[in-house]
């Protein structure tokens, strides 16, 4: 490869925007990555809280999507570390929920520790994508409309077609 061929794709890489998915599902993951690519950005992978703020120190993203529910170091811990070190980091709090906390009050508790928008799994690309680039804080109304949405009648979670 020549100079030229390397500096016009170093220049390419700087002109895009730097995302690191934090996730602890590599299905999940990699999904999340691949939405974020299609949109033009420069993505980068952790499998858990503790590998994501290493490459964060390093990286300096521009965007964070972040699970809440994860081994070795959970989301609220990247969540409260970001937030100290790189308030100018965009972090998108996404979550399923787990047996024993309800989901709505972890993603509520992301939103009060300054994740600047919330995602419930499951999501679609363009609910991922309008949390990575909202300009306003904290998405909660719109998960709890959200979720009531997927609620049927019976009181159990609707299947909506194309979903993360």
């Amino acid at each position: 490869m020549s100079p030229v061929e390397w500096t016009v794709m170093d220049e390419e890489r700087r002109s895009r925007p730097c995302a690191l998915v934090i996730e602890d599902d590599s299905i999940v993951r990699a999904l999340v990555a691949e939405i974020l690519r299609t949109a033009g950005y420069r993505v980068y992978e952790a499998e858990d809280g503790a590998d994501g703020i290493v490459q964060a120190r390093v990286l300096f993203p521009a965007l964070v999507v972040t699970d809440i529910f994860m081994p070795v170091q959970d989301g609220i811990e990247v969540l409260r570390h970001l937030k100290r070190e790189m308030p100018q980091t965009r972090v998108v709090a996404i979550s399923g929920g787990s047996p024993r906390v309800p989901l709505l009050d972890m993603l509520a508790v992301a939103t009060k520790l300054g994740a600047d928008a919330i995602v419930a799994k499951p999501f679609t690309p363009v609910e991922l994508l309008t949390a990575a680039s909202a300009d306003d804080r904290g998405l909660a109304d719109n998960v709890v409309s959200l979720n009531a949405f997927r609620r049927k009648p019976s009181g159990r979670p609707a299947q909506l077609p194309s979903k993360v």
